[in-house]
Order: C-alpha cells, then sequence, then structure tokens
C-alpha cells in the first residue's frame, strides 16, 4: 500500500487526547484537549479539525489507553467507546490504524536522542535487546519493543494491572490497608495518578487531596505528601525491577508519562529511591545494575511513535 503524504494521528488517553498532523514525515499542529469537554471520540475528530482548519485527511492513525481486541472497543480509564468500523465509515478513512497507546510510547522510544532524556544511574544500552517504557498518568502504561530483523516491534500490553509487590515492610502494611478498599491492589492503584493521592492518604494524610495536591505539597516540602512521593517512587523502582527482570530489558527502562515531567518532580524523582528499590533483587542485583533507566522528558512522544507505526505497517 502506497504511503500517505498526510494523516491524522491521535493519542488518546484517560483524561487528555493529543492530536497532530503528520505531513511528509513531518510532525506538525499538535494540540491537547480534555476527553471530559467532549461526548465521543468523532466530536474531539471534528472540533481538532475545525480548530486547525484543517481538511480531514485519509489516513487515521491512533493510539488508545487499552487493548485492540475486536472491532468495538471500552475503556478502564476513559468513558469513550467506539466501533473501529463504524468510525472508518464516518470519516471515510482510506486506513485506519488503532494500536495501545504505549505500543505507540513504546515505538517512540527507539527513535528518541539524549536530548528527550535524562539517565537515571548507570548502565549500557544494548540495542539488540528488548526496550521497556512505563508511563504513570491517569493510568499506569506498560509497553515493551524489541527488535526484529533490523527494525522495532512494539508488544501492548496491560502490565500496569499486575498484583503490586511489597519490597519492605512498611511498604507490605500499606498495601494491606489498600486491599482493605480496593479488594486487589495492582501497581496501577499506586503508581496511577490517584494512587498518589491513595499513597497520602494512607501515611496519614488528608482523604479527598486531588493528586496534583499531593504534588504541590511535596514541592512545599511538606513531610506526609513528601513521604507518600518517596513510597510513589520507591514501588515504582520495584515494578520497574520486576518488569527489566521478566523481559531482560538491556535496551533499557524508560520512564514516561506526565508525572515524571512536572516542574519540580524530575529533580524529586532522581533523589528518591526508584534506583535502590529498582535493583533490590537479592541475587540478580548485579544484573539490574547493568540496565540502564532513562526518564523521558520530552512531550508528545507518542506522536513519533504513531508516525512510525503507521508509515512501517504500509
Amino acid at each position: 500500500m502506497e504511503q500517505p503524504q498526510e494523516f491524522l494521528m491521535a493519542d488518546m488517553g484517560g483524561t487528555n487526547i493529543r492530536f497532530a498532523l503528520c505531513r511528509q514525515g513531518k510532525i506538525t499542529q499538535p494540540r491537547h484537549y480534555k476527553c471530559a469537554d467532549f461526548s465521543s471520540l468523532s466530536a474531539a475528530v471534528r472540533f481538532y479539525l475545525t480548530d486547525e482548519g484543517c481538511l480531514l485527511p485519509k489516513a487515521f492513525m491512533l493510539g488508545v489507553p487499552g487493548p485492540v481486541l475486536g472491532d468495538n472497543l471500552t475503556f478502564v480509564n476513559n468513558p469513550w467507546s467506539f466501533s473501529i468500523s463504524a468510525l472508518k465509515k464516518e470519516f471515510d478513512f482510506k486506513i485506519l490504524k488503532v494500536v495501545n497507546d504505549f505500543a505507540a510510547s513504546s515505538m517512540a522510544v527507539a527513535y528518541l536522542t539524549a536530548k528527550d532524556l535524562v539517565s537515571v544511574g548507570s548502565g549500557e544500552v544494548y540495542s539488540d535487546h528488548p526496550k521497556v517504557v512505563i508511563g504513570p498518568g491517569t493510568g499506569l502504561g506498560v509497553g515493551i519493543v524489541v527488535p526484529v530483523q533490523g527494525t522495532w516491534q512494539p508488544i501492548e500490553t496491560e502490565g500496569g494491572h499486575v498484583t503490586l509487590a511489597a519490597r519492605t515492610t512498611a511498604e507490605f502494611d500499606l498495601i494491606l490497608k489498600a486491599k482493605k478498599l480496593l479488594g486487589h491492589v495492582s501497581a496501577e492503584s499506586f503508581l496511577a495518578g490517584k494512587g498518589l493521592a491513595l499513597l497520602y492518604h494512607l501515611v496519614g494524610g488528608e482523604k479527598s487531596l486531588l493528586p496534583e495536591e499531593v504534588m504541590q505539597r511535596a514541592m512545599k516540602k511538606e513531610t506526609t505528601a513528601l513521604n507518600a512521593l518517596n513510597f510513589y517512587f520507591s514501588f515504582l523502582g520495584n515494578v520497574a525491577g520486576n518488569l527489566a527482570l521478566s523481559l531482560g530489558a538491556f535496551g533499557g527502562v524508560y520512564i514516561s508519562g506526565g508525572i515524571i515531567r512536572q516542574p519540580g518532580v524530575l529533580e524529586l524523582f532522581l533523589a528518591s529511591d526508584f534506583r535502590t528499590a529498582f535493583e533490590d533483587k537479592g541475587a540478580r542485583a548485579s544484573y539490574l545494575k547493568r540496565i540502564p533507566i532513562f526518564a523521558v522528558i520530552t512531550h508528545d512522544t507518542a506522536f513519533l511513535g504513531l508516525k512510525h507505526l503507521m508509515l512501517s505497517s504500509l
């Protein structure tokens, strides 16, 4: 199939949807909107095109926050639902490709450069090994990209929903408290946006705070908020280490998502116990010490992944 000279891209999350156009290989006209401002994906697409004064492209590359299984899609952290075939018919797309959003994020890291990344500890990238992406946001996304015959192949996962493990007695106590409230305590229970607010409450803070309010208090050095954030980064390191061990991620572990990019948070992240928790795997600590970790500091990297997924599939 001939590659389209222009196509629409969208990175749909639990809270936001991000649009851009790809024209002759260049990503242009990015825009961010709140999903809650639109009744449906279709309404958001139409608004973007009107907002930008664009003609409707004949091709659309879409990342969604969940597995793409069958024609009718629903999501855990987003109230929209849609039929892929109906969406294609509604807009008369000649090409419509729908992937998990972390397939796009995983594909993107294969093309990031040094300016997009901050190293977290030591390690060396092996280009012939898998790369793992973990993205704390409204949910917790996990993706993998593996080298296959000179190119990269993303693997979609729901790794954010694995059962959360404790590394210390204090973490075990927090999981027991959360279990009484939630039943199953997944990695996402603590490591998605709402998880930070839950941790804050469990370590002695108010129950009704929003995650951004907890973060603001941590920036002001409030003890309870800093304690919650330290637990947050420790749990994140533990989950990342489990993934790296399971997948042999010598291509690197990449921490993406909006939480790390908030002003002042990266500094707290780099000073936290994240890397210690990542490597704290007993006999395999030396194995994990060799695996590089990067914080992704560039915005909208999913567009880079969506572009390469569209062009490599045709």
